[in-house]
């Protein structure tokens, strides 16, 4: 009964589930920081919508895409599972850099 009852509270809007691993989620929106989610999408080899369902806590990767993103992103798998916390200040030089990059390509 009570499971049942906790599920029913895990649906928002239209039936979906949110937050089902939160430290993925909040993760995976910190790798893509203002990179458009088509851009970053085909950077980790998946779908736009696929990047915002991951974004939004509705899905998660299975262990292969898991294993893809972290290659394209060069993080861990333990750090997108919220295992390991070392890659956090490379993580954080990549989002500057990414932002350097974009307000070059407005200045130029």
């Amino acid at each position: 009964m009570i499971e049942k009852k906790q599920a029913t509270a895990a649906f928002k809007k239209h039936g979906r589930v949110r937050n089902r691993f939160p430290i993925f989620q909040e993760r995976f929106k910190l790798l893509r920081g203002n990179i458009p989610q088509d851009e970053f999408a085909k950077k980790i080899g998946v779908s736009r919508p696929t990047v915002g369902f991951y974004e939004n806590g509705e899905r998660l990767p299975d262990a292969l895409v898991l294993k893809k993103i972290s290659e394209n992103l060069n993080v861990s798998v333990d750090y997108l599972l919220g295992i390991d916390v070392e890659n956090k200040l490379e993580l954080e030089n990549k989002v500057m850099s990414e932002k350097i990059k974009q307000i070059q390509r407005i200045i130029n």
